[in-house]
C-alpha cells in the first residue's frame, strides 16, 4: 500500500527563525513528504468573533493540490476557537504558531519540534 503524501503550505510569515525546509528533510515510515513548499500571501484581516481567522475564511484561500493526500497550511496566526490545530475538509490541516513560538522559546525549545509534533500526529486537538 502507497504511504501517503504530504505537501506543506505556509500561509503569511512565519516566525523569525523557523525553517520550513528543515521539515521536508524528516523521514517517516507512515508518509513521505512532498519536495516543494507552497507559499501564499494572507490578504484579509480576522472576521472571527474574538479577532481569529475563521476555518471556512482561510479553507477559501487554499486548495488542496492534486499532487498530494494531504495539505498542511503552517500560520502564525490565531485560528478560529484559540486552537493550535485545525481539520478543515480535502485533507487540509491548519496549523499556527500563533503564541506557542514565544512559550517555545521561553524553555529553549526549536520551533520545528512542534511542527513536527503535529505531521507526526496527536489524537487530542488541544487548545491555547
Amino acid at each position: 500500500m502507497p504511504r501517503p503524501k504530504i505537501k506543506l503550505a505556509v500561509l503569511g510569515q512565519l516566525p523569525p527563525g523557523f525553517d520550513v525546509r528543515e521539515l521536508l528533510q524528516w523521514k517517516s515510515q507512515a508518509f513521505e513528504m512532498h519536495p516543494s513548499i507552497e507559499s501564499f500571501q494572507l490578504n484579509e484581516d480576522a472576521k472571527g468573533p474574538d479577532w481569529e481567522y475563521t476555518d471556512a475564511q482561510l479553507a477559501s484561500q487554499l486548495r488542496r493540490p492534486s499532487d498530494c493526500d494531504i495539505l498542511v497550511i503552517l500560520v502564525s496566526v490565531k485560528l478560529e476557537h484559540n486552537w493550535y490545530a485545525r481539520r478543515l475538509d480535502d485533507n487540509r490541516i491548519l496549523f499556527t504558531f500563533y503564541e506557542l513560538d514565544q512559550i517555545l522559546r521561553m524553555f529553549g525549545l526549536p520551533l520545528k519540534t512542534l511542527a513536527l509534533r503535529v505531521l507526526r500526529g496527536n489524537p487530542n486537538m488541544r487548545r491555547i
